[in-house]
């Protein structure tokens, strides 16, 4: 479950880097969904190689 939201946060970065060209103000939020997504899968992956 916790995956799963961590690769929707990851996702929803990336699209959201489409549409800065616009707005770049909001790359501020969206760097932060991409890297608390891509922390914490690399985390979690981790986890799952030690057990």
């Amino acid at each position: 479950m916790k995956e799963l939201i961590a690769t929707i946060y990851l996702l929803a970065g990336i699209y959201g880097l489409f549409f800065t060209h616009d707005n770049p103000h909001i790359i501020i939020p969206i760097l932060f969904f991409v890297l608390s997504g891509y922390y914490f899968l690399q985390h979690y992956l981790i986890k799952q190689k030690e057990s």
